[in-house]
């Protein structure tokens, strides 16, 4: 990180995602440039939610005022947001993050396992997500101490509606998933798939 610069908290490289024997997916993580703190915050809840900037090289300053790291769902997207709140955030292409898929982030179900959750934590992730942002810019992080409180409670209402107006299917998935994928309603359209698929043959 370029100390000449207070104006950066992080500093990363794209992201190569390892599966298998496969060629890696590079994955360019977040860059956030605005000179609002409160803008960057929103851009990055409503457009990217990669979180391996969380891997990058962080400024000491503004990782201080980003802990503790609550224990909740989302936890390393609360930190990336808070560091982005106090600072910009700039991808280096030329660098990178190599990384595999799986393993606690394979799920929302094995993050909250691991984490040491309640599995209702998993049942509706990206709301219970909203909810823990709000709840961390409003009251618990003290990297928006400089907010007045009308101005913290404001900054976390739209940080809900970020991830709402941001993530509006992922939201709709979590609602309706575990009934569409239900082993009774499998059993019912099972049936009914297979013989649509009899009757229109690739």
């Amino acid at each position: 990180m370029d100390h000449a610069d207070p104006s950066l908290s992080i500093v990363t490289g794209a992201t190569r995602y390892y599966e298998g024997d496969a060629p890696p997916d590079l994955v360019l993580n977040t860059t956030l440039t605005e000179s609002s703190g409160a803008q960057r915050v929103l851009r990055y809840l409503r457009h990217s939610w990669s979180s391996a900037a969380f891997y990058g090289v962080l400024r000491t300053s503004a990782v201080r005022k980003a802990l503790p790291i609550p224990n909740v769902m989302g936890a390393d997207w609360l930190f990336v947001a808070a560091l982005s709140f106090n600072g910009r955030v700039l991808t280096i292409t030329e660098t990178h993050l190599n990384r595999r898929r799986g393993g606690t982030s394979a799920s929302f179900e094995r993050i909250a396992e691991v984490s040491g959750l309640p599995q209702r934590a998993a049942r509706n992730p990206h709301l219970a997500i909203a909810l823990n942002q709000y709840r961390d810019i409003t009251r618990n992080c003290a990297a928006y101490a400089n907010l007045s409180r009308p101005r913290r409670t404001a900054l976390g209402l739209a940080a809900i509606g970020a991830v709402v107006v941001g993530h509006p299917f992922d939201i709709f998935w979590d609602a309706v998933g575990p009934l569409v994928l239900h082993p009774r309603v499998i059993g019912l359209t099972g049936p009914l798939r297979d013989r649509w698929r009899a009757s229109h043959p690739a």
